[in-house]
């Protein structure tokens, strides 16, 4: 970080910096699996982000069971659901 004399942030200093002036050799770089594999990526190729309200006793049964994955867990149950209710339609349907 850069500093004046006086100990604060130098912003004017931050501004005129490039993204070469910035020393990024201590941070790993992040691969493409990586990034799949973790459990808080919830977007990609055929998903929505969408944003919706849920009783509380729901958000904390599935934010309980995955502290860093319950918005996956989430999406997995509905997606379930769907899966099961589109089955029974076209049972239904023969």
């Amino acid at each position: 970080m850069t500093r004046s004399i006086t100990g604060q942030t130098d912003f004017e200093a931050l501004a005129a910096m490039t993204d070469d002036d910035i020393d990024c050799s201590d941070i790993p770089e992040i691969t493409d699996e990586e990034i799949e594999n973790a459990p808080w990526f919830i977007g990609g190729p055929g998903r929505k982000e969408v944003y919706f309200s849920v009783d509380d006793f729901v958000f904390d049964y599935f934010k309980n069971k995955g502290k860093n994955s319950y918005l996956m867990l989430m999406s997995e149950a509905l997606r379930d659901y769907v899966l099961a209710q589109t089955k029974l339609e076209a049972e239904k349907a023969i």
